[in-house]
């Protein structure tokens, strides 16, 4: 099949690309997320073409807090053995 035979669609459909900082035991520490709606990418991902998830480990590799694209930060407490959402405002 001819490449021009492709359906156009394909051609048209936004782009994705993440990208991952990991610590030296091998967590995600970062986790960037761009579409091509947001903004151009152009050698790297920001906060103003993409959508960014911290995260944060105890020594041991339990993950202790998650800050999700909003903001928002959900801590986990391993000893009580659950998680919490604490909203923080969107700077």
């Amino acid at each position: 099949m001819a490449k021009a035979d492709w359906p156009r669609s394909i051609f048209t459909a936004p782009m994705t690309r993440t990208e991952f900082i990991y610590d030296a035991n091998g967590n995600a520490l970062t986790e960037k997320r761009w579409d091509s709606t947001r903004g151009a990418y152009s050698g790297g991902l920001t906060g103003s073409n993409a959508s960014i998830t911290q995260r944060a480990f105890l020594a041991r590799g339990a993950i202790s807090q998650i800050t999700d694209p909003r903001n928002v930060v959900t801590a986990f407490d391993i000893r009580l053995r659950r998680a919490e959402r604490i909203f923080t405002p969107m700077r």
